[in-house]
């Protein structure tokens, strides 16, 4: 009787263990904060007619910025750049580079066309913490250049937390 007494108790402390650790995991953890870019032409300043559309993805890891920006159904593409400080329906000055292409623009593109990290180190223009209190009041944007076609800028999406 004891035997199977202790067994019992063993099986209800291997349960509870098994129990707890997974509730550790992931799933209740804080989350990083996530900011996100819609790219279309009619956020441009001023707008604009091309068709691509696009969408740039920010990973905030406290002492840099993760990022993927990906384009589809745009041509010959120069430049992509975070602007800032501006809100929605004003233009400013390009803070951080996301592409530049390492040669003439090409055809059509369709995908990640960028992904990089964000440091104090790499960035001269802006820290990371300038970035991110821009980010958190909506005052910064990103946009894709094509050349030729809309060499001020073909699509745009204000910045704006995700989660």
């Amino acid at each position: 009787m004891r035997r199977t007494v202790r067994i019992a108790a063993g099986v209800a402390a291997v349960a509870a263990v098994t129990v707890f650790a997974i509730s550790c995991g992931s799933s209740t953890s804080p989350s990083l904060p996530i900011y996100t870019a819609t790219l279309v032409a009619t956020s441009e300043v001023p707008p604009t007619t091309a068709t691509g559309t696009g969408t740039a993805t920010f990973v905030d890891n406290g002492t840099s910025f993760d990022y993927k920006l990906v384009v589809n159904g745009l041509t010959t593409i120069s430049a992509s750049h975070i602007h800032g400080p501006a809100a929605v329906g004003a233009n400013a000055n390009v803070i951080v580079n996301l592409f530049i292409p390492n040669g003439p623009p090409y055809g059509q593109v369709d995908g990640v066309i960028a992904t990089g990290t964000i440091t104090n180190a790499n960035n001269q223009s802006f820290t990371v913490d300038a970035l991110r209190a821009m980010f958190i009041a909506g005052n910064a944007y990103v946009n894709v250049h094509t050349n030729p076609g809309f060499p001020g800028g073909a699509i745009r999406g204000q910045i704006v937390r995700a989660n």
